[in-house]
């Protein structure tokens, strides 16, 4: 979708490209998510091994609480933009230049804000199939995540074709 080919489906001849392509995703991932973890274990342990400072650090906890929650807001608007530079340039380092994600996003702020909703409806249906004794996960979950990539996809060619 993104690199604008008139066959949407690739072919599967090159297959390892593709787990290049998800190990880096991968990557990507995991350097927006550090930042919490860098946070979150210390007060986590410090918790756990029950010191004299509990009230300081349950309060620390909650602080750290409200600031994940408005991280993981900024992380949801910027990673849709980061695999769509991925998916266009193949380049980690450019996927997460924040100046290149924020100028990406503000090409097509509705497409992106769309596409979230539309993940986060995915996500619900991916949940069905937890309650079909969890049998279900096998195909609602990788079908929710093909819609998400595609959201994130048709975003990005909407904030390209407004460059």
């Amino acid at each position: 979708m993104v690199r604008q080919s008139p066959d949407p489906l690739p072919d599967w001849v090159d297959f390892s490209n593709f787990i290049i392509l998800g190990l880096k995703a991968g990557v990507i991932l995991i350097i927006y998510i550090l930042p919490i973890f860098i946070v979150a274990v210390p007060l986590f342990i410090l918790q756990a091994a029950g010191s004299d400072f509990e009230g300081i650090v349950a309060l620390l906890l909650l602080c750290f609480s409200c600031l994940a929650i408005l991280y993981s807001v900024l992380f949801a608007f910027i990673l849709p933009v980061s695999f769509g530079i991925l998916a266009e340039t193949d380049d980690i380092g450019a996927a997460v230049n924040p100046r290149k994600n924020l100028a990406v996003f503000r090409l097509a702020p509705a497409a992106y804000i769309l596409a979230i909703v539309g993940a986060i409806i995915a996500g619900f249906i991916s949940n069905i199939g937890v309650i079909a004794c969890f049998v279900g996960v096998l195909f609602t979950a990788p079908y929710a995540l093909s819609i998400q990539g595609h959201l994130y996809g048709q975003a990005y060619v909407e904030a390209s074709n407004a460059a």
